[in-house]
């Protein structure tokens, strides 16, 4: 298989990776998810149980920062069912609007989420970097992590989620994105076999459950410990 040489490679690179955690609970990675429909939301991930949350943004103005790269099955991109191709968008947003509409969103998160949130990690996003989204987070002792621009290890995470959620909607056949689709592919996503949950703790586990278990969630973060530090030997 002509194929193979590349795939052996990349398991080898991935064993060499450290493992993305948080050591104290509660810690997330944010992104926002912006797709050729303009449909955009905040995404939201437990780094440690991989519960995800998803906020739709309106009346959110865009700038592209980079080339747009095409993401679905096949490698240069794929016509979905409603004719029109899904991209990941590197953007940075540009009206103050977005600021208070994001600040909305992220204070219903605080709402729905079940336990105590203590971090964030976002990336060079100007909405969250203003005054106004920061203060709210320390309102809320909640620590901000910026991301390092270029460190694909941190958001590889959220990367992830954004190719699920294209992969769930393609096979639920969902033609537009909202909040209601939304809320329907991370119903699935949630409650779907996690290979890497399961891997760590030997049996097969979602996302939902593990958020419902902190004594799993401390496994996690036990492995992930003791996983990081052989690599440093």
């Amino acid at each position: 298989n002509v194929h193979e040489p590349q795939f052996n490679i990349r398991k080898q690179i991935k064993k060499y990776q450290f493992k993305t955690y948080s050591r104290v609970p509660g810690g997330f990675i944010g992104d926002i998810f912006f797709n050729k429909s303009k449909f955009a939301c905040l995404l939201l991930i437990n780094i440690n149980t991989r519960k995800a949350y998803a906020y739709a943004l309106n009346n959110v103005e865009v700038e592209p920062l980079g080339q747009a790269n095409k993401i679905g099955p096949g490698s240069k991109g794929n016509q979905n069912d409603y004719g029109s191709q899904v991209y990941t968008i590197t953007y940075s947003t540009t009206n103050k609007k977005t600021t208070t509409n994001l600040i909305n969103v992220f204070k219903q998160f605080l709402n729905d989420v079940d336990h105590k949130i203590t971090s964030l990690r976002f990336d060079n996003e100007s909405a969250v970097k203003s005054k106004q989204f920061q203060t709210m987070l320390r309102n809320n002792k909640i620590k901000f992590i910026p991301v390092v621009e270029g460190s694909h290890t941190s958001l590889s995470l959220v990367d992830r989620l954004c190719r699920t959620i294209r992969d769930i909607s393609y096979n639920m056949g969902i033609k537009i994105l909202n909040q209601d689709s939304i809320n329907k592919i991370l119903n699935v996503y949630n409650n779907m076999y996690h290979s890497s949950l399961s891997k760590i703790l030997g049996k097969k586990i979602t996302p939902n459950e593990v958020n419902e278990h902190p004594e799993l969630e401390q496994q996690i973060i036990n492995y992930c410990i003791d996983y990081n530090k052989q690599l440093k030997v």
